[in-house]
């Protein structure tokens, strides 16, 4: 019976405890017919004591919200990056280690893998701008909500391009950094190049396989740019 009691005890603390705290949370509240006019909803038959404890509706019922509504986070999916991000990463891995180190065969197999897998990053990439820029939870989007994808496509390619040249010399011509890190910056110009005014800053691609990545990312540009029209207007 004593075991009983004080689980009874217990109980009762600490529902007041919840009540109380709930209270405080939810005293302040706004009634979204007239925004300007905060105040809170007293109980009925006790006006010292708020509507706090989230169990009592009549105060939701009557159209009274919590002052400070959480914001709606944005339904676009991380997960949709991941491929140009992990690509990115290996490309970077691969092109710095290999780095001197050209090859002679394998260059159809190997340039057929890379584009395929661009073209799976860039579709992962456009549509979580898609996602972003067009859910109904957010049609507050702005510009700033792309930076994240514009940023990990631009750096996706130029490791890309980076990685084919490393390997595969050929494949790219013009003004190249001699050294790892400023044949890198040369591939990140021609990157920004490629997604912004189509400008190639002196690097040329010289095989279809090389071009046809260029495009990939030039397309993607394209599309986020229509995009982005078309809900501006």
């Amino acid at each position: 019976m004593k075991e009983a009691a004080y689980i009874i005890i217990a109980m009762i603390i600490f529902w007041n405890g919840v009540t109380h705290t709930n209270d405080f949370n939810y005293r302040y509240a706004v009634n979204h017919s007239n925004p300007v006019n905060y105040y809170y909803q007293p109980q009925p038959g006790n006006p010292r004591k708020l509507w706090g404890c989230p169990m009592q509706q009549n105060s939701w019922n009557s159209g009274i919200h919590p002052l400070f509504e959480p914001p709606v986070p944005s339904g676009a999916n991380l997960i949709l990056l991941t491929p140009a991000i992990f690509g990115a990463a290996a490309a970077l891995t691969v092109g710095f280690s290999l780095y001197g180190r050209s090859f002679s065969r394998g260059y159809s197999k190997f340039i057929f893998f890379v584009n395929i897998y661009a073209i799976i990053a860039s579709l992962g990439a456009g549509t979580y701008i898609f996602e972003t820029l067009t859910l109904e939870e957010r049609k507050d989007a702005k510009l700033k909500d792309i930076i994240l994808p514009l940023i990990t496509v631009i750096l996706f390619f130029a490791l890309l391009f980076n990685l084919v040249y490393t390997l595969y010399p050929s494949s790219f011509s013009g003004t190249i950094g001699k050294t790892p890190v400023t044949q890198l910056i040369s591939f990140l110009s021609l990157s920004i190049g490629s997604i912004s005014v189509g400008e190639t800053f002196n690097v040329t691609p010289e095989k279809s396989g090389t071009q046809i990545m260029a495009a990939v990312e030039s397309f993607w540009n394209l599309f986020v740019l229509s995009l982005l029209i078309s809900l501006i207007t």
